[in-house]
Formats: structure tokens, sequence, C-alpha cells
């Protein structure tokens, strides 16, 4: 299904499947939000947990 002679709106010589440096600074931006978000949710689960005992 995926041909090389697709003439849509990609630019001709740039290889977007490359994995150069934007890709791997991008995945580590992703993990880090990722790892925030859930760090965030066991904080928040954590102040419910301590209110709940005192």
């Amino acid at each position: 299904m995926n041909t090389k002679n697709n003439n849509e709106a990609a630019p001709q010589g740039q290889d977007f499947d490359r994995l150069n440096r934007d890709w791997f600074i991008d995945k580590a931006v992703q993990v880090l939000v990722f790892l925030g978000g859930i760090s965030a949710i066991v904080f928040i689960i954590g102040i419910f947990v301590f209110i709940s005992k005192e």
C-alpha cells in the first residue's frame, strides 16, 4: 500500500523516516512528560491516602 511514487504534500528530497537527533529529542520529551504525569497521579493518590489516615 505504501508506494514511493506518491506525490502528495511531502517535500521532495527529505526522508521523514530517518531516526535523527530531532526524533530522539522528541522521544525523550515524550518519556519525561509521561513520567511526570504518572508521578503527579501517584502524588495526588498519596495526598488522599494521607488525608484519609489523619
